[in-house]
């Protein structure tokens, strides 16, 4: 019985690899985890809103980017409303249209009746008989 290894050496012996892996692999992520809390700090002070602001003050005139503000918001305005008119002139011409067709139908009826509807010639501008004009 002396070839088998004593298991309570073997438990020990793993307890301590494991132990000492699991203390690298703890010691790595530490070190990553502090890196990446260094990184996110100084970021935060990179990006500092009011430093932004403080700094676009400085860069940017209040009144000329108010005046430029302004311009586009009238320019959107006008656009906005000159789009309203083409949609009202669309609407309108598409009313038209309506009219049109619907009266070529009622003279294209009414060709038919005078053309085709009875025996005796017919005028074509009035439609009366041929011989009541003569």
């Amino acid at each position: 019985m002396d070839a088998l290894p004593d298991i309570n050496l073997l438990e020990q012996n793993m307890k301590q690899y494991t132990q000492t892996i699991m203390d690298e692999q703890h010691d790595k992520h530490t070190n990553i985890f502090k890196n990446l809390d260094a990184r996110i700090v100084m970021l935060r002070k990179e990006i500092d809103v009011d430093q932004i602001m403080k700094r676009f003050e400085k860069c940017a005139d209040a009144g000329q980017v108010n005046g430029d503000l302004k311009n586009h918001e009238f320019k959107i305005s006008l656009l906005d409303k000159n789009l309203i008119h083409i949609a009202s002139d669309f609407q309108l011409f598409q009313q038209a249209m309506n009219s049109v067709h619907q009266s070529v139908q009622e003279l294209q009826e009414a060709n038919k009746e005078v053309l085709l509807g009875k025996k005796r010639l017919n005028c074509l501008s009035c439609g009366t008989e041929a011989e009541k004009l003569n």
